[in-house]
């Protein structure tokens, strides 16, 4: 049994984020397509499925089984339907350079893990998401029971958090791997999001340090973040407290993950811009056109809609970030909109490019949109 729920753990945190994310790094530059960008994107895609299931059958008054079952298919689908690209593209993954800052960066990130988990406290705020994820893994309902004593709760209760599927994403991994939520997102969650936050810091030093001689810098700088993350924990008020003891929290998520990770994408998105160039993408190649209708061969680019180009992939993902995002916590709405608007603001100026703003808006409040009004119709429900 503790054999088959460590398999699924792996499954669902690492095979099928891997499996997903390849399907859009291996577009990006190659410098870029790095394990860790993979499992990040991925992620963050595996999290965006769950909050549409989630909001789905919230509405459509349904209860937890139906998303462990709806959640379950769509996951096995999209890990099918991916698996043989990523197998394909195994080869232009970027691997890390192995050598003395390599270690000692893991050698870092598994003393900080250890330490977290002999020495770490936990918040006040723990009550409300594990207390979440074991009602609904109890009793099937979607936020109609209260996580403090278990009673069920009227439909004016306080329902500003309704927005945040991650109590309910806990219990579904809790479900699948017959792991304790409490165990699950303090053990395992919060050392694989801790990992995942100090990744993505890599792969930002990665970009601030791109040139040959500078690799063992990268790995410096991301030790040194993790180093002062790990020993910053004078004051709950610091944020390495908020990282480290709250790290399977939605906020803690949403600052450990999101943040960094669209940072980095504006980055790639900035440096891309600069270079001018874009590989274009095919949609699909002469050989298939041929197949359909044998008189398009040899002339497949006069019947193309349009060039895609890899930018094109940059846009959707800032999409997905708003999802994952809100589903961490509802005060994304407005904090995201705004950091992904100095961004892209700061990314334009810098590029000289107008698209770049005039896209990420298209890309970020068509969602945030969306989000503010189911918020403040369904949300903004107070005592």
């Amino acid at each position: 049994m503790i054999v088959l729920s460590v398999l699924v753990t792996i499954l669902y945190l690492l095979v099928v984020p891997f499996c997903i994310g390849i399907n859009f790094t291996r577009f990006f530059d190659k410098k870029y397509n790095t394990i860790g960008n993979i499992l990040t994107i991925g992620f963050i895609t595996e999290l965006v499925i769950f909050q549409l299931v989630y909001l789905f059958a919230y509405f459509g008054k349904s209860n937890f089984l139906y998303i462990c079952n709806i959640f379950t298919i769509a996951i096995v689908f999209c890990s099918i339907g991916f698996s043989i690209k990523a197998f394909q593209s195994v080869k232009q993954i970027t691997l890390p350079k192995i050598g003395i800052g390599f270690f000692v960066f893991v050698i870092i990130n598994i003393l900080m893990v250890v330490m977290r988990n002999l020495y770490g406290v936990n918040d006040g705020d723990d009550a409300y998401v594990l207390g979440n994820a074991l009602t609904v893994l109890t009793n099937g309902d979607l936020f109609r029971t209260d996580y403090y004593t278990g009673l069920a709760i009227s439909s004016k209760s306080y329902l500003r958090h309704l927005l945040a599927s991650n109590p309910i994403f806990i219990a579904y991994l809790a479900n699948m791997t017959k792991i304790h939520p409490t165990i699950l997102a303090h053990r395992v969650l919060g050392s694989f999001y801790i990992v995942l936050h100090n990744v993505i810091i890599l792969n930002i030093a990665r970009l601030l340090f791109d040139k040959d001689e500078e690799k063992e810098y990268g790995y410096l700088f991301a030790s040194l973040v993790a180093f002062i993350t790990m020993w910053d924990f004078h004051s709950y008020l610091t944020d390495s407290t908020f990282i480290l003891t709250r790290a399977w929290q939605g906020k803690s998520m949403f600052c450990s993950i999101i943040i960094p990770f669209t940072i980095e994408m504006f980055l790639i998105i900035g440096r891309d811009y600069a270079k001018g160039e874009f590989p274009e993408i095919p949609r699909y190649s002469n050989k298939l056109l041929s197949k359909i209708n044998p008189k398009l061969n040899g002339d497949s680019n006069k019947y193309r809609y349009h060039k895609v180009t890899v930018k094109d992939i940059y846009y959707p993902i800032i999409t997905y970030l708003c999802i994952a995002s809100v589903a961490m916590t509802p005060g994304a709405i407005v904090l995201f909109s705004i950091f992904v608007f100095i961004l892209a603001l700061w990314t334009s100026i810098a590029t000289k490019k107008a698209e770049i703003m005039v896209k990420t808006l298209l890309f970020l409040l068509v969602p945030m949109i969306v989000f503010g009004i189911i918020y403040f119709k369904y949300c903004r429900i107070l005592y």
